[in-house]
C-alpha cells in the first residue's frame, strides 16, 4: 500500500514575508497592480490576513520603502567621504534600478 506523501506545512506569514512579497509582485508587475486581494493570492491566503501584519495598504507600501532602503549599501568605515558618497550613490541607483517603482514612493510622509 503506498502512502501519500505528507505536505509541506505552510510557512507562517510574518511583516518580512508580507512585504518582500508585495516587492516582489511590484518590482515583476508594477506598482500600480499591487492590491491586497492579489497579493494575498501570491501568498496563498485570503487578504484579511494581511491585515496581521500591515495595518493598510499606505503601511504596506511604506515597509515596502524601508525593505528597499536597506538594500543601499551604507558602508563607509575607513575610506574617505568623497568615495564613501560615491559608493552610496552607486549602491543607491543600483537598488532603485531594480525597484523602479520605489522612487515614486520615497516622497510618501
Amino acid at each position: 500500500m503506498q502512502t501519500e506523501p505528507k505536505a509541506e506545512p505552510p510557512i507562517p506569514l510574518s511583516r518580512e514575508r508580507v512585504l518582500r512579497a508585495a516587492i516582489a509582485l511590484a518590482d515583476e508587475k508594477g506598482i500600480q497592480s499591487l492590491s491586497m486581494r492579489k497579493l494575498g493570492q501570491q501568498l496563498g491566503v485570503e487578504a484579511m490576513s494581511l491585515y496581521k501584519h500591515v495595518t493598510n495598504k499606505d503601511d504596506m507600501l511604506d515597509g515596502m520603502i524601508d525593505v528597499v532602503f536597506t538594500e543601499i549599501d551604507l558602508r563607509s568605515s575607513g575610506i574617505h567621504w568623497k568615495k564613501a558618497m560615491r559608493q552610496r550613490a552607486f549602491s543607491a541607483r543600483d537598488t532603485l534600478s531594480r525597484h523602479p517603482w520605489a522612487i515614486g514612493l520615497t516622497d510618501r510622509g
